[in-house]
C-alpha cells in the first residue's frame, strides 16, 4: 500500500515549486578556457527578439542573443517552438484510426485488467462511425480481438471487450506490430492514425531486447506514419523503454495505480478528437562555419547543414518546442543565418500549408553590445532543456545503483548551468523544472534506502516529470 500511495505524497511535494536556493544556483557548459567572464545579473539587457509566424500554427524561434564574437560562448543555441490555437469540438473533425493493445499477462489481473477494459470501453463509446478502431490483446500469444472496423456497433465490442481474460507472459513486440497492421489497412492521411499500447511489465516473448524493440517502432513508422502512444501501469515495466517508444510520434503516461487508466486513456483520446494539424514537419538549415552539438526535445535526422524533426500531429493547446545546440568555427568572422520551415496540413481543411522563419547571428569584432542583446526566452529555455538533460542522466544513474555518481552529475550540472541561471529570469515553466531537480538531488541519499517497489515508483514518477517538461505537457 505504501508503495501505491508513494507517487501521490511525492506529487504533493513537488507541488510547493521550491525555487532554486542559495547555493544552488547555477549557468551552460562553458569550458575554463572560455574568454568570457560571469556577467553580473544588473549588467545584463534582454534585448534580443523572438521570430514569429502566424497561419492558424504559431512558429516562434530566437538565439540565446543577437551577436556572437570569439569566444563569447562555448555554444550557440536556437529554440524553435510550434503552438497551436485551441480547437473547439463542433461540426466536422478528423476521423480517428487507433488500435487499442492491452496487455492481458498475468500480472495484470485484477484491478489492473478490470481498469483497463473500463478504458478501452470508454474509447469505444466516444467513436463514430467514421473511425476506425481495432482491440488487440497480449500475452505470450497475441490476440485480435477486434480487427480494424468502423464504429458501427459499440455493443459488440464493447462485449468482447467484457470478455477478455488474463494469460502468461508478455509478448509487447507481437502486440506491438499487430497494433500497426490493423492501423495500416485504413491508414490515411486524412485520419489521425496511432496506436495505444499498454503494459505493466518487461517484455519477455517475442523481441525484448529494448534496443532493437526501439528500432523496430522507428521502423514502423518510417514505413507507415502511424504514431505510437505508451502507457505504462505499475512498479514493474521498463519506463525508458516505454519513453523511448512514444518518441515515434505519440506520448507516455506512467500509471502508478490502475484506477487512473481510465483517465488518462481519456486524456490521449481527447487530444486525439481535437487534431489542430498533421503531418508536421519542422526542417532547419544551419550555415557553413557551424556544426550542430545536440538536439534536445525530439528525435530528428541529419542530412548535411540541415536537421529534419518530424513531430507528426499537433493538437489543441499543444506546444512543439526544440533546444538546439551548435558551435561555431572558431575563425568564424561572419553573419550567421539560419533557416527554419515548418510544414503541416491543416485538420479543419485538407490543405498544405508551410511557414518560414530566418534568424541571423551577427558577428562582432569586441564584446560591446553582446551583454545588453540577451533573449530572455531563450535563457530560460537554455537552463530549463540542459537541467531536464542533466537530471535525465542523473536518474539513469540512480538506475545503475550508481547514487555518488549521481549526486556528482548534478553538483557538476549546477556548476555548467552557473553562468546562464544567474542572468535568468524566473517563469513559472523554469521555477517547476527547477523544484524537480533540487527535489531530486535532495532525495538521492533517501532513494538509497528505499524498499526495491518504492524505489521504482519513485524513479518512474520523477521521469515522467521530467519527461512532461521537456514535452511541454
Amino acid at each position: 500500500m505504501k508503495a501505491l500511495i508513494f507517487p501521490f505524497l511525492l506529487s504533493v511535494l513537488i507541488s510547493f515549486h521550491l525555487p532554486f536556493r542559495p547555493g544552488h544556483q547555477g549557468t551552460a557548459d562553458i569550458p575554463a578556457t572560455s574568454a568570457v567572464k560571469p556577467v553580473p545579473p544588473d549588467s545584463v539587457e534582454y534585448n534580443g527578439t523572438m521570430q514569429e509566424t502566424t497561419d492558424f500554427l504559431s512558429f516562434r524561434n530566437g538565439h540565446q542573443n543577437l551577436y556572437y564574437y570569439p569566444g563569447s560562448d562555448s555554444f550557440l543555441y536556437l529554440y524553435s517552438e510550434i503552438s497551436a490555437p485551441e480547437v473547439i469540438a463542433q461540426g466536422e473533425r478528423s476521423p480517428l484510426n487507433i488500435s487499442l493493445v492491452i496487455d492481458r499477462s498475468g500480472s495484470m489481473s485484477g484491478d489492473k485488467l478490470k481498469y483497463a477494459k473500463e478504458a478501452a470501453k470508454f474509447v469505444v463509446q466516444n467513436l463514430g462511425p467514421k473511425d476506425f478502431v481495432s482491440i488487440i490483446t497480449y500475452e505470450s500469444g497475441v490476440q485480435v480481438v477486434a480487427a480494424a472496423q468502423p464504429v458501427t456497433n459499440k455493443q459488440h465490442l464493447i462485449n468482447l471487450i467484457d470478455n477478455v481474460n488474463t494469460g502468461g507472459s508478455t509478448n509487447l513486440s507481437g502486440g506491438m506490430f499487430e497494433g500497426f497492421t490493423q492501423v495500416q489497412v485504413n491508414k490515411s492521411d486524412e485520419y489521425v492514425n496511432r496506436v495505444l499500447l499498454m503494459s505493466d511489465g518487461l517484455a519477455n516473448v517475442g523481441i525484448s531486447d529494448s534496443a532493437s524493440l526501439v528500432q523496430a517502432a522507428a521502423k514502423k513508422l518510417e514505413e507507415t506514419g502511424i504514431g505510437l502512444s505508451t502507457f505504462g501501469v505499475g512498479a514493474d515495466f521498463n519506463e525508458n523503454l516505454m519513453q523511448s517508444l512514444a518518441e515515434y510520434g505519440g506520448n507516455y503516461y506512467f500509471i502508478g495505480t490502475p484506477d487512473q487508466i481510465p483517465d488518462i486513456f481519456a486524456k490521449e483520446l481527447n487530444g486525439l478528437l481535437l487534431v489542430a494539424a498533421q503531418n508536421l514537419k519542422l526542417r532547419i538549415e544551419f550555415p557553413a562555419g557551424v556544426t550542430l552539438n545536440k538536439v534536445f526535445g525530439y528525435r530528428y535526422e541529419q542530412k548535411g547543414n540541415t536537421i529534419e524533426i518530424d513531430y507528426r500531429d499537433i493538437f489543441s493547446l499543444e506546444t512543439k518546442a526544440v533546444l538546439i545546440r551548435f558551435k561555431a568555427d572558431p575563425q568564424s568572422n561572419a553573419d550567421l543565418l539560419f533557416r527554419e520551415t515548418a510544414t503541416f496540413v491543416l485538420a479543419s481543411d485538407g490543405s498544405n500549408r508551410e511557414l518560414k522563419t530566418e534568424t541571423r547571428l551577427k558577428f562582432l569584432g569586441e564584446p560591446a553590445l553582446y551583454h545588453r542583446s540577451y533573449n530572455k526566452t531563450v535563457l530560460q529555455q537554455i537552463v530549463l532543456f540542459e537541467s531536464n538533460a542533466i537530471l535525465e542522466e542523473a536518474m539513469g544513474q540512480v538506475d545503475g545503483r550508481d547514487y555518488q555518481g549521481a549526486r556528482e552529475r548534478m553538483n557538476s550540472g549546477r556548476q555548467e548551468l552557473k553562468r546562464y541561471r544567474a542572468i535568468t529570469p524566473d517563469n513559472q515553466e523554469l521555477h517547476v523544472q527547477d523544484s524537480l531537480y533540487n527535489n531530486y538531488e535532495d532525495q538521492i541519499e533517501e532513494v538509497e534506502k528505499m524498499k526495491e517497489e518504492e524505489r521504482k515508483f519513485y524513479q518512474k514518477d520523477n521521469k515522467m516529470r521530467n519527461y512532461e517538461m521537456r514535452k511541454k505537457k
